[in-house]
């Protein structure tokens, strides 16, 4: 899968398609370790993942695409936060959240 999302990311990258280069590199950071796949040798560099999703967000907030951001936010976390690349911050996907009301949490 990780030599597809590649191939998309180029693509979108040379059509300046933000929207689907956003949701392809989300979906990208999968590749580099989460806790689904513990067990597995990553198919991507975690690093590299993890420059993965932290674009993907900066495309989602750029464009005002809130839904983007959510799954940027929920793919990179889950990268961040449970794969190879250890659990470093999830106060961003909280905060998200909780702006949008997901979690009713005072800040």
């Amino acid at each position: 899968g990780s030599t597809y999302y590649k191939q998309a990311i180029a693509l979108f990258r040379e059509f300046n398609d933000r929207e689907g280069l956003a949701s392809s590199l989300a979906m990208a950071t999968m590749c580099g370790g989460n806790y689904g796949t513990a067990t597995m040798v990553p198919a991507a560099n975690p690093t590299e993942a993890d420059r993965e999703g932290e674009e993907a967000l900066k495309i989602a907030q750029e464009m005002g695409w809130r839904a983007g951001e959510a799954v940027a936010l929920m793919m990179w976390g889950r990268c961040r936060c449970f794969g190879l690349a250890g659990c470093r911050s999830r106060q961003p996907s909280f905060l998200f959240l909780n702006e949008v009301g997901g979690l009713g949490v005072p800040s």
